[in-house]
């Protein structure tokens, strides 16, 4: 078993990654840390329960992290989500806030990888506040993980929702990405928006993914319901494409993906190009070598076999 740690913005495609990764078979999630990205943190928290409690896996620690980015605030909209992160589904169970935990996620991804180093592999699924604090409350903390899976970046500066150039992780909290790709000694993959923007699917294979009367999936399509609507109906667009669960499969399995090792920069100081990430290439390899040959290099998903994501997404979420 993989031990994984989970650092999340819970909105509706951290659902469908905690999810996924709480249902392959060689994954052990050993705690879910918590920042502020799609909503505010203590949402976040209650939104990450939520779904452990679908999953009937609430005996996996939560912590609270980051309520902000290192400097200043954020205000990159995530509408699309709803206002609750989880597409506005009724929810009337307050109890479950009384299960987050009291440590600090920072001080909790610290300790963590003091208790078992070098066989964390962190995904990191969200603005990486977290990640950057850890490091600076611990410099040992960069190189005790197995690896660390980031999802964030943009190959071609196209852009997202959240900035003309950049995607949304790295934009939210620019000066904790450039800290993250620079200071962690541990293996890092890097997998960028826009990779996952080119592997879509039709909007009739993701309802046949969603079809399954399994639990997860009855619970999915209902928190996705409202984003299905606002992307289909309200921006127009064609074809559906996810990122966190990618991530996911690549803990469980990195030779579905294509890679090639890159220096990462993350520039801090543009009108346009704030959060933007800036690769310099290097030679070209599988992500399965153990180690990096520089703190700050990377192995990049240049794309992914996203028919076999979604077929093992399936099945592992069809199991009632």
């Amino acid at each position: 078993m993989k031990k994984i740690i989970l650092d999340v913005d819970t909105g509706i495609d951290d659902a469908q990654a905690i999810m996924f990764a709480l249902s392959l078979p060689t994954l052990d999630v050993i705690a879910i840390t918590c920042v502020k990205g799609n909503v505010d943190v203590d949402i976040v928290c209650l939104n990450t329960l939520r779904i452990l409690r679908v999953c009937d896996r609430l005996d996996i620690p939560v912590y609270r992290g980051a309520t902000c980015p290192i400097l200043g605030t954020s205000s990159v909209p995530t509408i699309h989500h709803g206002k609750d992160g989880l597409g506005d589904c009724p929810d009337s169970d307050s109890s479950l806030s009384s299960m987050i935990k009291g440590e600090h996620a920072v001080s909790a991804l610290c300790r963590f990888a003091k208790q078992y180093p070098g066989e964390i592999t962190l995904l990191a699924l969200a603005p990486l506040t977290n990640v950057a604090l850890a490091l600076r409350l611990d410099d040992s903390f960069g190189r005790r993980l197995n690896r660390i899976i980031i999802m964030g970046g943009n190959l071609t500066a196209s852009g997202s929702r959240a900035s003309i150039t950049g995607d949304f992780n790295f934009v939210a909290d620019p000066e904790a990405a450039f800290v993250c790709t620079n200071e962690i000694s541990s293996p890092i993959t890097l997998l960028p928006y826009d990779v996952c923007y080119k592997n879509d699917i039709t909007w009739e294979q993701l309802f046949d993914v969603l079809a399954s009367p399994s639990k997860k999936m009855r619970y999915l399509s209902a928190i996705m319901e409202q984003s299905i609507k606002y992307k289909r109906d309200e921006l127009g667009l064609a074809r559906f494409y996810t990122c966190d669960p990618v991530t996911v499969l690549l803990a469980y399995d990195m030779n579905f993906a294509s890679t090639e090792c890159a220096n990462v920069m993350v520039e801090l100081h543009g009108e346009y190009t704030r959060g933007l990430s800036v690769f310099a290439k290097k030679q070209t390899r599988r992500s399965t070598l153990p180690q990096n040959e520089e703190t700050h290099s990377c192995d990049i998903v240049l794309n992914f076999d996203v028919e076999r994501f979604w077929c093992i997404f399936k099945e592992m979420l069809n199991v009632v």
